[in-house]
């Protein structure tokens, strides 16, 4: 299976909207539909981070170790 942010958040948007159209059904739909607005929200504040301020999302799992290392340096210097 593969994803994207941009599918993710358009996806999981979609996924709300069909847990509200279903809380009549069943109120457990709530929680389902809270979940995967959060998800979307998430994925949205990726794409709109992406790339900007030179705060880029992690490609490559494997380099995600040094990118935190990174930041930590950098936050040491600053405080």
């Amino acid at each position: 299976m593969r994803t994207d942010e941009r599918k993710e958040a358009i996806k999981s948007l979609h996924k709300t909207h069909q847990f509200i159209l279903e809380i009549h059904e069943d109120d457990y739909n709530w929680k389902w539909a809270i979940i995967s607005l959060h998800n979307s929200a998430q994925a949205f504040m990726v794409l709109s981070l992406k790339g900007t301020a030179n705060f880029n999302v992690i490609r490559e799992p494997e380099k995600l170790f040094d990118a935190i290392q990174n930041e930590r340096s950098i936050l040491r210097n600053i405080c």
